[in-house]
């Protein structure tokens, strides 16, 4: 039984292991890592200097996050006459 644990468990770490390098590899994933390595940028400001959409950006920045590879956090502004 401790067999089949060690296969099921080493399945699960291959899978992650791809996972991560089709991330790592992704060029629009490299891409956002290089732009906001340069500048503090918004998902907005991502998604307009890529071209790509905001939902996209989203999807994948979260991905991005989940495997450690950024972090992002909400800042939260005041909407108005500035």
């Amino acid at each position: 039984m401790r067999d089949k644990q060690l296969f099921i468990n080493l399945l699960s770490a291959m899978s992650n292991i791809q996972t991560f390098q089709k991330l790592i590899l992704n060029d629009h994933n490299k891409k956002i890592m290089d732009l906001i390595s340069k500048r503090k940028m918004t998902m907005t400001d991502v998604s307009k200097f890529m071209s790509i959409s905001k939902k996209s950006t989203h999807l994948r920045v979260k991905k991005l996050e989940t495997y450690g590879f950024i972090e992002s956090k909400l800042i939260e502004h005041s909407r108005g006459n500035q």
